[in-house]
């Protein structure tokens, strides 16, 4: 099957063996991934940069290799390092498609069923992924696979909503009026919460304001503080939400294409 593999600064359209289905997972066909524009492609320019830059700027990580050269060996340390690096990464982690196999213990799906599934390193941009049971949902019926392979900005939008637990008439400040900035600003806006959006770009506040959000900023024109401040009658925002820019593309088949050319059932 053909897999993207984030390599030295690039995305490769790899051959690799299809997975099998694992007990406890579900072996989904692929029909609609969800690729982000900001972790995804951050990961990607990364991946191009040398070891000695990589550890200037993710220290925790050069912590992490100096634990494993004290307990298994510079050595063996350097070959896994080489092999990692050699061997490129796999990207991904929100997607939809149709499950051709069930494994043991996951029952609750069938064959055939059109499904939605998210993980990181698990819901990859790839022709067939074997996803636990536990990331994955069936499709309502009336839903199209290129919205549902968004599933997971939905997720990731409700749980920060969820998390922070305002209440009626608390306020929020959602920065970042990207796709998961605007999921926020709906989901705070019909719990009642007043909702104030920070960013940049004029045409996304615009956006948000249609959405919802009873103020937005861009902080190159105005003092956010000041605005935010005299806006929540001097108490400031009881949250302050920092949302990543999201865009949403085609599956990969073949790697990433302007359209599927075998529709799923």
């Amino acid at each position: 099957m053909i897999q993207a593999i984030v390599k030295k600064g690039k995305v490769l359209a790899e051959q690799i063996p299809a997975p099998s289905v694992s007990k406890g997972c579900v072996l989904i066909k692929v029909v609609n991934s969800c690729i982000s524009a900001g972790t995804e492609i951050s990961g990607v320019s990364n991946s191009g940069k040398s070891l000695i830059r990589r550890a200037l700027e993710q220290p925790e990580n050069v912590k992490k290799v100096i634990n494993m050269v004290k307990s298994d060996g510079i050595a063996s340390v350097y070959a896994k390092v080489k092999g990692k690096l050699d061997s490129g990464n796999p990207t991904g982690y929100s997607l939809s498609g149709v499950v051709i196999a069930v494994g043991e213990g996951a029952s609750n799906f069938e064959i055939g069923e059109r499904v939605a599934a998210a993980g990181a390193g698990l819901a990859n941009h790839a022709e067939y992924v074997d996803v636990p049971k536990n990331l994955v949902m069936k499709m309502p019926q009336d839903m199209d696979f290129e919205r549902a392979c968004t599933v997971t900005l939905g997720g990731i939008a409700m749980q920060g909503v969820r998390r922070i637990d305002l209440r009626l008439g608390e306020t929020c400040v959602v920065v970042g009026a990207g796709i998961l900035g605007l999921l926020a600003v709906q989901m705070l806006k019909i719990s009642g919460v007043r909702v104030a959006v920070s960013d940049f770009d004029d045409r996304r506040l615009q956006i948000a304001k249609e959405y919802g959000a009873e103020l937005v900023i861009n902080p190159s024109k105005d003092d956010l503080l000041d605005v935010v401040s005299s806006w929540s009658g001097g108490y400031g925002a009881k949250v302050c939400q920092s949302c990543q820019v999201i865009g949403v593309r085609p599956a990969v088949d073949g790697f990433i294409r302007a359209s599927m050319q075998e529709k799923a059932p």
